[in-house]
């Protein structure tokens, strides 16, 4: 199974790394850059999170515009099912989970994939704007999952505009650190990898709209790993109106 992960060691964003991904996510649909990000940073940011969201409104909602969340308990037919704190962390307000050096990586990574210059956050198409979404995923012990699925909406988004899609991800927790069971799922010839067992603090996965994922149900079996499972990630969305 090992041989199906693939990793690139980070040396620099330059078009050797570009290529790389390029070659892998093209045959695998998904390929991993070991130590992209910052790791005492991303355990510090881990840490603020867990303590802001220790207690949380459920009645909040999502802002664009504004360090917001919601907890989005999904289960309606014919919609992905889910369980997950969502988090919008945009660079428009205060860094609270000091998280903005490591969104400005990843969406330099995500715009050397797509051909757009550096700290580009925004794109029009067809008289409709698209906007960066600085996004952090909080799946509690014992509660949260993702159902499996492709990135149909927001693939298409960008593959209009670009004739590609590409996800990043990172993940601010760690498997047996924080949760011991389930967690992120990719698959590969409809076979299911825990791709959280391979994924080391400051690593990245970078995958595009063909390749299935999902979260299993995130377990702790006791105390010690109850606080759950962190991911991070850029995503190009259309510009929506707030709930209410």
């Amino acid at each position: 199974m090992k041989k199906k992960i693939k990793i690139i060691e980070f040396s620099g964003l330059n078009n050797n790394l570009k290529y790389a991904c390029e070659e892998y996510l093209n045959k695998y649909n998904f390929c991993v850059i070991r130590n992209f990000l910052d790791n005492d940073n991303l355990i510090s940011s881990k840490k603020l999170i867990f303590k802001k969201l220790s207690k949380f409104n459920n009645n909040s909602k999502l802002d664009p515009l504004r360090n917001s969340y919601e907890h989005r308990k999904i289960k309606g037919k014919n919609k992905i099912k889910k369980n997950v704190i969502e988090i919008f962390n945009p660079d428009t307000d205060k860094d609270i989970y000091k998280l903005r050096n490591s969104f400005r990586k990843m969406i330099n990574l995500r715009n050397l994939l797509l051909g757009l210059p550096k700290y580009k956050k925004t794109f029009t198409h067809k008289n409709q704007n698209y906007f960066t979404s600085n996004r952090i995923m909080y799946y509690q012990s014992n509660k949260g999952y993702l159902d499996s699925h492709y990135d149909k909406k927001a693939g298409d988004y960008t593959k209009q505009k670009f004739g590609k899609y590409f996800q990043i991800l990172a993940s601010l927790t760690k498997k047996g650190e924080d949760y011991n069971f389930g967690g992120g799922i990719i698959f590969q010839k409809n076979k299911k990898i825990f791709i959280d067992n391979y994924l080391n603090y400051g690593d990245i996965l970078i995958y595009n709209e063909k390749l299935k994922h999902g979260v299993d149900k995130v377990i702790a079996k006791n105390n010690k790993y109850s606080k759950g499972r962190i991911s991070i990630l850029v995503t190009f969305y259309k510009k929506f109106k707030i709930s209410k």
